[in-house]
């Protein structure tokens, strides 16, 4: 269609168009680029995490926890060397409370929308049921997200009255089994806590040794918000020829574990692709455009 209209235009024309297209295609190239790296950089911030501890005190897991759409994106990192091995169920319950060494106090599994248990019931889960997470090949990582759930308020909050807690079990979740999956007796626990702003995550490494026994209830110190990836800006390099050249940064990867990744976020780049694809469009037109001022001398 582009060949057939740029068969009809006269020379004159031509030149007109390609010296009004350069500029044009370069800007809309440029507004690509910069809404596609705006939104790759926009990680929502930490809002609440927690210190999963066993009935020791020592240190399990750390979580992070996210707002996501329409879920909370939870990124557990596992203590090295690791103090868990094979596989366990893991669960939101319904009460910020982590008394040893039963941790009981948390109550059962996070439940408010009174569903049944596990993620291959057809009549669950509980909004507290998670993946199992697999240590036996060395996991220090581990990637999830609770469907449904929110930190902010509503009746889907790990924040609200009665607070929440997240419960690493002895044994494997089996997805279907009221009332938690027959996984076994609870291990670790660790109260889900808003993250202050400003402060500095603390990381997980090797434990020094048995720290003192846990008082009641757990209070876990929190942890800072991820600092948003710094995005250099993009420089646009105009040539003679139609055909721009934008050179994009280099954006650091996102984090990847070594689990399942059994939820994340989606980026709202349709608006970027859509501009890109006018922008390949125009450069198209002016290329041909250019050739045909060219075989008309």
């Amino acid at each position: 269609m582009i060949a057939i209209l740029v068969g009809l235009v006269p020379q004159n024309v031509f030149r007109r168009v390609r010296r009004a297209l350069l500029p044009i295609s370069a800007g809309v190239l440029a507004t690509a680029v910069l809404a596609t790296a705006s939104a790759l950089a926009q990680a929502p911030p930490v809002g609440a995490t927690a210190e999963v501890r066993d009935a020791a005190g020592r240190l399990v897991a750390t979580g992070e926890f996210r707002d996501g759409r329409g879920e909370v994106l939870i990124a557990l990192s596992f203590a090295t060397p690791a103090g868990l091995t094979g596989t366990h169920a893991v669960h939101i319950q319904e009460v910020g409370r982590c008394d040893p060494p039963d941790f009981l106090s948390a109550g059962a599994d996070f439940n408010p929308f009174n569903k049944q248990h596990g993620r291959q019931n057809p009549d669950g889960p509980h909004l507290g049921d998670l993946p199992n997470v697999n240590l036996a090949n060395g996991l220090t990582s581990f990637n999830t997200s609770a469907p449904g759930a929110t930190l902010g308020p509503g009746t889907g909050s790990l924040l609200g009255g009665n607070g929440t807690a997240l419960v690493i079990y002895s044994g494997e979740d089996d997805q279907r089994t009221d009332p938690e999956g027959s996984s076994g007796t609870r291990i670790a626990c660790g109260v889900i806590v808003v993250a202050a702003p400003g402060a500095v995550p603390k990381p997980v490494g090797a434990q020094p040794g048995v720290a003192s026994p846990i008082a009641s209830p757990i209070r876990v110190p929190a942890a800072a918000a991820v600092p948003k990836p710094v995005v250099s800006p993009i420089p646009v390099m105009a040539a003679a020829s139609p055909i721009v050249i934008v050179a994009a940064p280099t954006l650091a990867p996102p984090a990847t574990a070594n689990g399942t990744q059994t939820g994340g976020r989606s980026l709202e780049s349709g608006p970027a692709l859509i501009i890109a694809v006018l922008g390949v469009g125009l450069i198209c037109a002016g290329y041909l455009l250019r050739r045909r001022s060219q075989l008309g001398r």
